[in-house]
């Protein structure tokens, strides 16, 4: 009788040491069903789903929109790596709604890598509103990342101007503003949502073509435009690599511009300004 209430004892002890791993290994996402990015250290996190699918970058440029979840600062930026095959370079940037470089940065890739890639990238943002994210490989190097097939993706992901039916598996992480600087910078950022800032054209107000392009590229309009039109095309470093004035635009009329080779390959915003509208579109040099 002993023997037998021993044996129940140490049986009941086994199932509760059981369970209590089992708690903690859940707890913890040690069983590999919780997001790899659901426990950063940030004022709050924006993801999206993580996925088995690929998108692979080999020289080549992907862009996807996230919604800011506060007024602050962009801190890190978490990728899911699957495999960098070649080694190089990637180069990260932020771009607000109207095309303008918020901030940028770059990482070195090495050649096996896998897992979690965070980048430190600081752009002011505003609460609940869309940004975009720019990844460009650069070096020859071949990047595999992690990304969800979905037919409804909550941001638009592109890689080389081709829209895709998925999102790369990848978070945001943020943070609130210290100082007086930081502060001021925000309530800027903030500021992009009120009425005093110009409004984006209906669309579709302008055609851009080719996108990507190389040698050459055309802005056809659809609409017309009374009195000075000022047209840009800027890079993802902020520098106005085009500039040119027009008056009275209208309907069906275009633009060519012939791009000089000192142009480098990457992202590109197209901007026209006429009468407090700003009509833009985001393109790729090749």
């Amino acid at each position: 009788m002993k023997l037998k209430n021993s044996l129940i004892a140490v049986l009941m002890t086994a199932a509760a040491l059981a369970l209590a791993v089992t708690t903690f290994a859940q707890t913890t996402g040690l069983t590999g069903t919780a997001h790899p990015l659901s426990d950063l250290d940030h004022a709050c996190v924006a993801s999206t789903p993580f996925g088995n699918t690929s998108v692979r970058l080999s020289n080549q440029i992907a862009d996807q929109g996230f919604t800011s979840c506060m007024t602050g600062f962009t801190e890190t930026i978490y990728l899911m790596v699957k495999e960098v095959r070649r080694g190089g370079t990637l180069e990260v940037g932020i771009q607000d709604r109207y095309g303008n470089t918020l901030g940028t940065a770059t990482m070195k890739l090495v050649q096996g890598f896998s897992g979690i890639l965070p980048v430190n990238i600081k752009a002011p943002v505003a609460k609940d509103l869309d940004y975009r994210l720019f990844l460009q490989t650069r070096g020859n190097a071949h990047l595999v990342l992690h990304s969800r097939n979905m037919t409804d993706a909550p941001h638009a992901l592109y890689v080389d101007g081709w829209a895709l039916s998925a999102n790369l598996s990848l978070a945001v992480g943020f943070k609130a503003p210290m100082g007086e600087a930081e502060i001021s910078r925000t309530a800027e950022a903030a500021s992009v949502a009120t009425v005093d800032e110009p409004a984006v054209a209906p669309v579709p107000g302008m055609t851009v073509f080719p996108n990507p392009f190389i040698e050459s590229l055309n802005l056809s309009f659809q609409n017309d435009m009374k009195g000075e039109c000022r047209i840009e095309v800027i890079d993802m470093l902020g520098y106005v690599a085009f500039r040119e004035t027009r008056s009275d635009i209208r309907a069906g009329e275009s633009v060519n511009i012939v791009v000089p080779s000192s142009w480098n390959t990457g992202v590109y915003s197209v901007r026209v300004m006429n009468g407090g509208q700003v009509t833009q579109q985001t393109v790729i040099k090749r």
